[in-house]
């Protein structure tokens, strides 16, 4: 949108990203009074240069295959012109290292960001049905920020501050997520493809998982979680009924009231993880090490404790639970609770 103005000369429809479309559109500006006001024109072009063989009287086709990016160039643009064209198409803008007042910018609403550099761009925001096709946030903070049926095609993602940021419904094709901070990152109904996240972080069932994460009250009814780094993630009061977790490490993980009722669990460690209330009832715990968790209220009837290390737990109450023993050698027990580097 926004990328055809009319020719007041011959009143012909002109493409914007052409030498003579800039001209007209920084001809109109100045009739306005805006451009002299302006810290940097709407774009940077040389009248003089880019006008000696062209007539305003001239049309061209709008229809013309013109790829924006040949002849836009990224043009700075400073806090109070951003939130003037809020609305309008953001392409091809250069916002490095810019930090915006939250309080203008507090909703981004059908707003394409394409071909645009945000590196280093500090702004919490919300987002919805936003294009970031071919942008970059390396090195951006984001923190805080809600994306809703946001579109990642080609982005760079790299080292950006994306903590305590929700992703609700979006699409990630190839993008580059290394070195991102994931703490506290909610996430639900991604669709990715090509994705490139940060060490012991994986997409499953279309969430982030990985330390830190924040899957609270999640439905993972029967969701197989294998050699998964879960440390200190949040799963309070999630559904894991019925789940198969094997060789993963959920220290210091907080599973306040989470269901775990008929989940198998093989080689896991949830050494200091905060149970309380969470419910066992008639799961399989084997090689698992409970060691100084908190298990306040903890429901484990019908739950069946094969070689599992409760020394140090909080509380625990094993009333209903069968608790049994078996001879392993204690270097593949050891192997068995400590998978590839999970733990590390």
């Amino acid at each position: 949108m926004y990328n055809i103005i009319v020719n007041p000369v011959n009143s012909k429809l002109v493409d914007t990203n052409t030498p003579q479309g800039k001209y007209i559109v920084n001809q109109y500006i100045k009739q306005l009074g805006g451009l002299n006001d302006l810290e940097y024109p709407l774009y940077d072009v040389d009248v003089e240069d880019q006008m000696d063989d062209v007539d305003p009287a001239d049309d061209v086709d709008p229809a013309d295959d013109v790829d924006p990016a040949d002849d836009v160039e990224l043009t700075p643009i400073d806090h109070d012109e951003l939130v003037n064209i809020l609305k309008k198409d953001m392409k091809y803008r250069d916002f490095t290292d810019l930090v915006v007042n939250n309080e203008d910018l507090d909703l981004f609403c059908n707003v394409s960001f394409e071909g645009s550099k945000l590196d280093g761009l500090t702004l919490q925001s919300e987002f919805r049905n936003c294009d970031f096709t071919n942008t970059s946030f390396k090195d951006a903070d984001l923190s805080n920020s809600l994306f809703y049926k946001c579109y990642f095609e080609n982005t760079n993602l790299n080292n950006t501050d994306l903590n305590y940021v929700e992703f609700n419904n979006c699409d990630f094709i190839n993008v580059d997520l290394r070195n991102a901070m994931l703490i506290n990152v909610r996430s639900h109904q991604l669709y990715t493809e090509d994705i490139e996240l940060p060490k012991h972080y994986e997409i499953t069932n279309g969430k982030i998982f990985g330390p830190s994460v924040n899957l609270m009250g999640n439905d993972l009814q029967d969701i197989e979680i294998l050699e998964n780094n879960l440390m200190e993630a949040d799963l309070q009061g999630a559904n894991l009924e019925g789940a198969l977790i094997e060789r993963s490490n959920l220290m210091g993980a907080i599973l306040i009231e989470a269901n775990l009722r008929g989940v198998t669990l093989v080689g896991c460690s949830f050494e200091n993880a905060n149970l309380i209330n969470a419910n066992f009832e008639n799961a399989t715990l084997k090689n698992v090490i409970l060691i100084g968790a908190n298990l306040e209220g903890a429901n484990f009837n019908g739950a069946t404790l094969i070689n599992t290390n409760t020394d140090d737990t909080i509380n625990i109450n094993l009333e209903g639970a069968s608790i049994q023993q078996e001879d392993i050698p204690e270097d593949l027990y050891l192997l068995s609770v400590y998978p590839v580097d999970q733990f590390q």
